[in-house]
């Protein structure tokens, strides 16, 4: 009788992690989906901007100020971009459908974008950035 009450207690404890399993998946699912539609909604009012940022860029000769201003949003519309890709990169690893690429990068622009973004705080701070 030991045995088969025991039996019986490892089955009930399989169903139940079985459902426990499936709560968690449809959770993962549903996390997957919202990361899915987040990115859109991010992204999509950075088309207009991207677009309307371009047309500045290649209108009347700006000022080297203007010129400044405008490559400051770039950089920031492409930060927003990269971590938009990155709230994505989670849902496709958790699906083993993450692809790396590898590209070269230029760590003087990559540094002086960093400095550039955090330009206003430093300041309000008053630290300086030297090269």
């Amino acid at each position: 009788m030991a045995l088969s009450a025991g039996m019986a207690e490892r089955r009930r404890i399989e169903e139940e992690l079985q459902k426990q399993k499936a709560v968690v998946e449809a959770a993962n699912r549903t996390k997957d989906h919202f990361l899915a539609m987040l990115s859109h909604e991010l992204r999509t009012p950075l088309t207009p901007v991207i677009s309307t940022l371009e047309s500045l860029e290649i209108g009347s000769a700006p000022s080297q100020d203007t010129k400044s201003a405008l490559a400051m949003i770039r950089r920031n519309i492409e930060l927003e971009t990269q971590l938009i890709d990155d709230l994505l990169d989670f849902t496709r690893i958790s699906r083993d459908k993450m692809q790396l690429r590898f590209t070269p990068v230029d760590a003087h622009l990559a540094i002086s974008s960093v400095v550039e973004i955090c330009r206003a705080e430093a300041e309000s701070k008053r630290l300086q950035a030297r090269p």
